[in-house]
């Protein structure tokens, strides 16, 4: 959720997707999807304080694991679902 935060941060400071996508570490298509669910889901910059990670998670992707096939909890771009995560 960490690269979220940060790209929704990011362009609410005016930065292209493509500025974002390089800043975060991930593709173009990753920021572009982050920033669409973001949109759909009502949130920006500023998030709200009480807005954990299992909350923004839950608000992102309601369907995880469902429409596209991925691991439940798993947020794409991210490893395990957390980012910088290494496997076991």
């Amino acid at each position: 959720m960490r690269k979220i935060r940060e790209a929704l941060r990011l362009k609410a400071a005016g930065l292209t997707q493509r500025e974002i996508a390089a800043s975060v570490g991930v593709g173009r298509s990753t920021a572009g999807e982050y920033l669409e669910r973001a949109k759909r889901a009502g949130l920006g910059w500023p998030l709200p304080d009480d807005l954990d990670d299992a909350v923004l998670e839950a608000r992102l992707f309601p369907s995880a694991g469902g429409e596209h096939g991925g691991i439940q909890g798993q947020v794409p771009g991210e490893v395990g679902g957390q980012a910088g995560s290494q496997p076991a």
